[in-house]
């Protein structure tokens, strides 16, 4: 049986602040068995001779947890979730001495049963709640009074299409070693930058020492994920951390709807009303997955230094790498919008991504095709973010699979915290490109009338499984980041002093 944890206790009040600014037509839990014996799902979790869990959710497992909401949307800025059987019913959030009634959360009728196994539920926790639990499950009440480390972690999921991973092996697939380190350091947040879904397709004939037993993609519909596959690729593997700080997720471009949308909106999405955001449309007789941008949002915590961060989000699931697509005037408001919140002379603001408007890729990863092609990846978001980065202290992304820190000349310092258990990149080839982003091999403009951004200044590029701990410097300004492996060996640690990176 799991182990249940204590409450999670907050000791003063939060400096929560922020909300979400629309600016488009449309806009993550712990496994344990619980041990309540008054409850069915106890039992069945107990029971000695319970079969052994298949490609669904397994009876008697629930994952419980908390997200980073917007005032607009909690006003504690924090939002209960738990997942759990379906044959169960939503249970009460305990607060204290108090109880809440936890909803419901349903994906829609045209996702034909791929999310049928499990019963999501969400609840606002109130502001001011001292512990906070899900049938017996301790997750954070609140978010810190005072923040003292931020741990950062994406691209996690277990890759099956292309270069099978061995989903098996805890090397190989270090996420679920990743999540017991991130809950040891005991960090007051954690932010995940996106893509938790890679099972994309069923694990191919032959790969069966790697994959075999992987759930198997739901067949009829235009998308790729379900209950069993998030279980498989995030809940089972990631628990461990669930319980050590409320999550602000991010959607990747893993999370699009035509991917796994869906259960990225019932599952972490911290709204009430977007569970069915992804549900497939009909389109031409045919069901058809939509396209979604999430609209721009903020939070505010206080730093123990005293300095007040601002965490700015834009949804960057969408959008071309290599080149500029229509795509990237759709994004530009979601950036102008960022800037707005970015632009307060009292607050550090960090824009949270999941693309990198400014990140070295490898030439291994040449499309083809493309004139003068250089190694500047997210083509749509660098053009749609253009001129607009300047007031950050900080870009926070992944993506690119891999620990980078990158500096252009004149903007902020894009850290990539990639490396979260999914197939790493190439290990060769991240050469400087020659000229700065948006700008063309030749030194051309990749867009009309834009004028290409100078080089990089500064580059430190591991292709090394990782998360990322950040930590307030008393220097004004200044940060120190950890990037930690999963055996809690530090592969780096950078600080960044006058706006400045330096990984030694």
């Amino acid at each position: 049986m799991g182990r249940r944890r204590a409450a999670w206790h907050v000791g003063k009040g939060t400096s929560l602040k922020g909300g979400f600014l629309l600016q488009a037509n449309t806009l993550t839990p712990m496994r344990i068995a619980a041990a309540l014996a008054a409850t069915t799902f106890a039992l069945a979790a107990c029971s000695p001779d319970r079969p052994a869990p298949q490609s669904t959710t397994p009876a008697g497992d629930v994952y419980a947890y908390s997200l980073v909401a917007p005032l607009s949307v909690s006003p504690s800025g924090v939002v209960a979730r738990a997942v759990l059987p379906r044959a169960t019913a939503c249970p009460d959030l305990d607060v204290g001495n108090d109880t809440v009634k936890m909803d419901q959360r349903t994906a829609s009728a045209t996702t034909k049963g791929a999310f049928d196994d499990v019963l999501v539920c969400s609840a606002n926790i109130p502001a001011g709640a001292a512990s906070a639990s899900i049938a017996g499950i301790g997750i954070p009440a609140a978010m810190p009074a005072e923040l003292q480390t931020v741990a950062a972690i994406g691209d996690t999921g277990c890759r099956i299409s292309g270069a099978v991973q061995d989903c098996n092996s805890p090397a190989a697939w270090p996420l679920a070693r990743l999540a017991q380190r991130i809950a040891a350091e005991e960090p007051d947040l954690i932010v995940h930058v996106g893509d938790y879904f890679y099972r994309e397709t069923a694990c191919p004939p032959g790969d069966e020492a790697k994959c075999g037993g992987s759930p198997v993609p739901p067949t009829g519909v235009p998308f790729e994920d379900s209950a069993a596959g998030w279980n498989a690729d995030f809940f089972e593997p990631a628990h461990a951390m669930f319980g050590a700080a409320p999550i602000l997720a991010l959607r990747g471009n893993h999370e699009v709807c035509s991917k796994g949308g869906n259960g990225y909106y019932l599952y972490l999405d911290p709204r009430s009303d977007t569970a069915g955001q992804c549900a497939p449309k009909e389109q031409g007789g045919q069901p058809t997955a939509p396209v979604v941008i999430d609209p721009t949002w903020s939070v505010d915590v206080r730093l123990v230094t005293g300095r007040n961060l601002r965490l700015v989000v834009v949804d960057s699931a969408n959008g071309y790498d290599f080149g500029i697509s229509p795509f990237s005037q759709s994004l530009r408001p979601s950036y102008e919008a960022a800037a707005r919140l970015a632009d307060d002379p009292g607050v550090e603001p960090w824009l949270l991504t999941h693309q990198p408007p400014t990140a070295i890729t490898t030439k291994k990863f040449n499309p083809g095709g493309i004139p003068h092609w250089q190694n500047w990846v997210a083509d749509d978001q660098a053009a749609a973010s253009y001129g607009l980065l300047n007031k950050y202290a900080a870009m926070v992304s992944g993506h690119l699979h891999l620990s980078q820190v990158v500096q252009v000349k004149g903007l902020p310092p894009q850290f990539v915290l990639g490396g979260g258990g999914t197939q790493l990149d190439p290990r060769t080839g991240y050469a400087t490109p020659k000229y700065g982003p948006l700008g063309t091999s030749n030194g051309g403009r990749l867009v009309p009338g834009l004028k290409p951004y100078p080089r990089d200044t500064y580059r430190w590029i591991q292709v090394q499984h990782a998360f990322g701990l950040a930590r307030p410097n008393p220097s004004q300004g200044a940060w120190d980041v950890e990037f930690i492996e999963p055996d809690g060996q530090t592969l780096a640690t950078c600080t960044v002093r006058q706006g400045t990176p330096d990984c030694g």
